[in-house]
């Protein structure tokens, strides 16, 4: 091997582990200080666990606002991730986590055209420090903000697909599934569909 093959493999390997680094001090830090407490905004979530065990959820229970934001999707997951881990937040955390994992991976994708070798990934490590930032603590450690987490998530996968449109030739299944991640992005912080 030449000596300049071995020092962009091993760049690559560099790289690769500072842009996963960010994604696994994120995991750690919820493991770490996550607490399953409903505390504030998470409360009205308590009544919709009522009404889906005593049989009177109905979906206009998930329609209704909070504040000024729609979220029927977050609590429709919050709903069913609730009932298979007893409401555990820390569980929603970890979902939060995941959101912001695959919002690095479509970035990776839709940027992986400009990176031409392993060696350019280390451009790519900001964009890992920005997503799992501890500057936004509030939103790794309050499970509620599950809801900014799908805005994000289905936001960017969003303008992805639409991405992927212009370039592909399955325009119409690209179109529909980025109608329906920008439809779960508006219903999840948004103020819905006018």
């Amino acid at each position: 091997m030449k000596r300049t093959e071995v020092f962009h493999r091993v760049v690559g390997l560099t790289s690769c582990l500072l842009v996963l680094l960010p994604a696994a001090v994120a995991l750690l830090y919820v493991r770490a200080f996550g607490v399953s407490v409903v505390v504030s905004d998470a409360w009205p979530m308590v009544r919709l666990f009522d009404k889906w065990s005593s049989g009177t959820l109905h979906l206009s229970n998930l329609w209704v606002q909070h504040n000024e934001h729609r979220m029927l999707f977050p609590k429709g997951v919050e709903l069913l991730l609730g009932g298979i881990t007893r409401y555990d937040n820390v569980a929603e955390m970890y979902l939060i986590q995941g959101c912001f994992f695959v919002t690095l991976v479509i970035l990776f994708l839709a940027f992986r055209d400009s990176i031409a070798t392993r060696s350019w990934l280390l451009l790519f490590v900001p964009v890992s420090l920005l997503i799992f930032s501890l500057r936004q603590h509030q939103n790794m450690l309050f499970g509620f903000q599950i809801n900014f987490a799908f805005t994000q998530t289905f936001g960017v996968l969003s303008l992805f697909l639409l991405y992927v449109l212009g370039r592909s030739s399955l325009k119409k299944p690209a179109f529909a599934a980025a109608l329906g991640s920008g439809t779960v992005a508006s219903l999840s912080t948004a103020q819905g569909l006018r």
